[in-house]
């Protein structure tokens, strides 16, 4: 794209993180020894949204939002103009009109539509038609733009599980910024839904109960105490009002000086283990 660009990759030994590296640095030396440039081309770092693999329809979905972004952004002439003219794309090559390159396995697009090349030309170019005229309904992508995985919910605890493992050992010091947030935010997920079996009940029905209510105070304590997700992620997530809520539920079961407090306390120590 003009400011952008979009892969989808699969790593079966990991190490997207050294490969992106390598990628972006040998493309921007490359580039400023051509156009006798200095300096950074990329800014900041890169986006990554974690598909899970057994379920293909993630896989097509992340695919079509790919390659129908030049006709989402108007590159293209007109709403019959054929997709796989626009160069940047590896459109062309899956549906046998261009050299396909062999990092690149084009039939786990196909396979993902269960369609043949010519099936599957003609349904994204009905899309693209779409896409340019505005008529095509795109909200499947909000997850795209918006998330950070592709997957169901077993697949999501599963991630977090393995974030947790990865960086628990670790100070803290060692993660800045928004890796830091990021991380936290999934382990409070992750001990949230520890909380709620604990109480046995869902999110939904603990967003009903009132700020002061001491069960929903006890997993804003066990989350407060725990990570350092922000005050705005835990009244958005828990709808406890306003912010200053937060203090006043962390002093409630830090101090239990009640009973009901106290046996709270416990239950949810029971969540860190």
């Amino acid at each position: 794209m003009n400011n952008h660009y979009h892969l989808l990759l699969e790593t079966p030994e990991g190490g997207l993180v050294k490969g992106m590296h390598w990628l972006q640095t040998t493309y921007t030396v490359r580039f400023n020894l051509i156009h006798n440039l200095k300096g950074h081309i990329f800014q900041g770092r890169y986006k990554a949204i974690i598909i899970d693999p057994a379920e293909p329809e993630y896989f097509r979905m992340v695919g079509d939002y790919i390659h129908l972004n030049p006709a989402r952004a108007a590159l293209l002439p007109s709403s019959k103009t054929p997709l796989e003219v626009f160069p940047w794309s590896s459109y062309p090559a899956i549906i046998g009109k261009a050299l396909c390159p062999d990092w690149l396995v084009s039939e786990r697009i196909l396979s993902s539509h269960q369609a043949s090349a010519r099936g599957y030309a003609k349904y994204m170019q009905e899309r693209a038609g779409a896409c340019h005229e505005r008529r095509d309904d795109d909200s499947e992508w909000d997850s795209i733009r918006r998330g950070w995985y592709l997957g169901s919910d077993e697949f999501h605890k599963d991630i977090l599980q393995q974030l947790h493992k990865q960086i628990a050992p670790h100070k803290r010091e060692s993660y800045s910024g928004a890796g830091v947030r990021e991380h936290d935010e999934m382990a409070a997920d992750l001990l949230l839904d520890r909380g709620l079996q604990k109480l046995h009940a869902d999110l939904i029905e603990v967003r009903g109960w009132k700020s002061a209510d001491p069960r929903k105070q006890a997993l804003v304590w066990l989350i407060r105490s725990s990570t350092t997700a922000s005050s705005g992620w835990l009244c958005s997530r828990l709808n406890i009002g306003h912010r200053s809520n937060i203090s006043r539920a962390t002093r409630q079961i830090r101090d239990a000086v009640r009973d009901d407090y106290k046996q709270l306390k416990e239950l949810m120590l029971q969540c860190k283990d």
